[in-house]
């Protein structure tokens, strides 16, 4: 008896969150019909792949020139931030690609997946302590050189 009580409240939660989805899409999409997994998240994980895709190819730029002496600890810096990102970026497109499946399962996985992400606070503190290098990198070389003129963009 429980066992199929169980399963019930089960059906009954995933055909309300079905229709919570259907809803907030609808929603966003300004009314037109939709269903889980349609054009909105397709849209959104052809996004974050095309992003992964920009920051991949950033990756093997770096990786593919040898920095001056000089500038080495700052290529450095400035190529683990860009690998943080990259590897952020990677995370939330294969959690998007989950989604845009169209099952709720799927949406379950990329839900989980993405406020695991957001709740933890190691990625942004990761992300904050390689953009901090790098800018202070780059402040370094600036000031070696006595570019004191020099503006130091935020990174």
């Amino acid at each position: 008896m429980l066992l199929s009580d169980t399963g019930e409240i089960r059906r009954l939660q995933n055909s309300a969150q079905r229709e919570q989805m259907e809803r907030t899409l609808d929603a966003i999409d300004g009314g037109a019909p939709r269903r889980p997994g349609g054009d909105a998240l397709r849209e959104c994980a052809q996004e974050t792949g095309r992003q992964y895709s920009n920051w991949a190819e950033l990756l093997r730029c770096l990786d593919s020139r040898k920095p001056p002496a000089e500038c080495v600890n700052l290529a450095t810096a400035y190529r683990t931030s860009v690998y943080i990102e990259t590897a952020v970026i990677w995370r939330t497109s294969v959690a998007m690609q989950k989604a845009a499946g169209g099952d709720m399962e799927g949406l379950r996985q990329a839900s989980a997946e993405l406020t695991a992400m957001r709740n933890d606070p190691r990625i942004r503190q990761t992300l904050d302590a390689a953009e901090g290098d790098a800018q202070a990198q780059l402040r370094a070389l600036r000031d070696n050189y006595d570019l004191q003129g020099t503006v130091v963009p935020d990174l």
